[in-house]
């Protein structure tokens, strides 16, 4: 999919009706608390996944009074997407006219990458939020992996629902076998894109600023990939051993759904010595890593989401992840309480804002204006 070049949003929080015509290129959104910022994001953020990532529910996603929100967009070569949500029914999704099969071809059409605060989860949270990290980058990239993941998820779903009854284990056998063959599947896409992702982050980081170094002076973050369970051992043979202890607990305790990636450097997890800048600035290179990888292996750029870049980030740092940006050439939303300081370090990165390469964006009181700089 191209750029999108016309963007209209209908009955979405505090937002007026917006129809919007952004940049191809670096595309700045600046406003006050509360103005608007976030939810513009949120809205191009549901055109490529189909839900928020502010909320679970819908309701508090539309505008009060209103009963339900369009999301349109049109790209720079002629095609269309849209999402429509109500608070009762699933997302309507329509892919030029056309309506969608799933949120997947949503994805696939749009990819859309988000950088904020909770992203910090990726290095700071739970196990469940790297492998979200890490799927979203293989759903890209390997064509075959959904399906894998989806047959993977089915035996466990069932597995576990007969763990759960005490069910006798000729009964749950035949779903330890579905997902040993389902789990080995999703094991070998993600073990490959992982790969080609520490290939492409560790060529951002070896020019980077204000991070710890090892001996030789290189940044040494590792990423430690681990599929969820003892590839010496096997999988198939792991859930023979284990299930007794599975009946017991009532849940499968090895699998695809216990894969990891340890971010360390040396030696030490990176949650535990990094500073919240530290982290935040790895968080971006990361997901920049991955859009890299994305049009390496697809041809696709995608849309970047940035909410409120300078926050945690020194000017040094700030002016990195806009000239990584920038040389990544991909759609890019950034917000910001104030027009600066990223107006001029994206000028000084040879942005030329009010042209093709940039635009700028006031919100206020929900009204989002084109903004020409002086």
């Amino acid at each position: 999919m191209a750029t999108i070049a016309r963007l209209s949003i209908t009955g979405l929080r505090n937002l007026a009706q917006v129809e919007l015509y952004p940049s191809p290129g670096i595309n700045l959104v600046f406003g006050p608390n509360g103005a608007g910022k976030t939810s513009l994001l949120e809205a191009l953020y549901m055109l490529g996944v189909g839900k928020s990532f502010r909320n679970h529910q819908i309701r508090p996603v539309i505008t009060d009074g209103a009963q339900k929100l369009t999301l349109f967009a049109e790209t720079s070569e002629g095609d269309s997407l849209g999402v429509e949500r109500n608070p009762q029914g699933s997302p309507e999704i329509r892919l030029n006219g056309k309506p969608a099969a799933n949120l997947a071809d949503l994805s696939y059409a749009l990819p859309v990458q988000l950088i904020n605060t909770d992203t910090l989860n990726i290095l700071e949270g739970a196990p469940q939020e790297r492998r979200r990290f890490l799927d979203w980058g293989v759903f890209h990239v390997e064509h075959g992996f959904l399906q894998a993941w989806k047959r993977a998820r089915l035996a466990l779903r069932q597995r576990n629902a007969l763990l759960k009854q005490g069910a006798p284990h000729r009964e749950i056998e035949p779903w330890s076998l579905s997902l040993a063959q389902a789990g080995n599947d999703v094991e070998v896409y993600r073990a490959s894109y992982m790969e080609m992702l520490s290939v492409q982050f560790h060529a951002l980081i070896a020019g980077v600023q204000g991070l710890p170094t090892g001996q030789d002076g290189a940044n040494s973050i590792t990423l430690d990939y681990r599929c969820g369970w003892n590839q010496a051992l096997g999988l198939d043979v792991q859930l023979k051993e284990s299930l007794d202890k599975d009946r017991r607990q009532g849940f499968t305790s090895a699998g695809p759904h216990r894969a990891d990636i340890i971010f360390r450097s040396a030696g030490k997890e990176l949650a535990s010595i990094y500073s919240r800048g530290q982290l935040k600035l790895v968080v971006c290179l990361l997901k920049i890593a991955q859009a890299k990888l994305l049009f390496t292996e697809t041809g696709k750029r995608g849309v970047f989401l940035v909410d409120d870049l300078p926050a945690e980030l020194d000017a040094s740092n700030r002016g990195f992840v806009c000239r990584q940006l920038k040389l990544l050439g991909a759609q890019t939303f950034m917000t910001s309480i104030d027009q600066e300081p990223l107006y001029t370090q994206l000028s000084e990165q040879g942005i030329g804002f009010g042209s093709k390469e940039g635009r700028l964006f006031h919100v206020k009181h929900g009204i989002i204006m084109p903004f020409q700089p002086e």
